[in-house]
């Protein structure tokens, strides 16, 4: 396997997590199951990953 290929498919699993776990997060939010501040924490920290930073 090419290393680049490697990095490239690591950071895409992880950003495929993250937009996983967003989404369930804001399932919750929505149910009224988990605060809007929980969320927006939530958000902040996972949305670096999902933009690649």
């Amino acid at each position: 396997m090419h290393p680049s290929w490697q990095t490239n498919f690591a950071a895409k699993s992880y950003s495929d997590e993250a937009i996983a776990k967003l989404k369930e997060s804001k399932d919750l939010l929505d149910l009224g199951l988990m605060e809007e501040a929980d969320y927006e924490k939530v958000k902040a920290e996972l949305a670096p990953v999902i933009m690649g930073q």
